[in-house]
């Protein structure tokens, strides 16, 4: 399934920060405590669940 949102990427502590919840989410199949890796194209970037990513959906359900 593809899900194709535009947001802004801001900062946090000098560090890029990107804040999807809700219905973004749901919407693309993750939830809280999902590992993903992220995958840079020409267009923008690719969130990506994979059970062994480097990063994890933060939050509690």
């Amino acid at each position: 399934m593809t899900v194709s949102y535009t947001r802004k990427v801001g900062a946090n502590n000098n560090r890029a920060r990107l804040w999807l919840e809700g219905r973004h989410l749901d919407a693309a199949g993750l939830s809280h405590g999902i590992t993903w890796s992220l995958l840079r194209t020409e267009t923008g970037l690719i969130i990506q669940a994979e059970p062994d990513g480097k990063r994890r959906i933060a939050g509690n359900p």
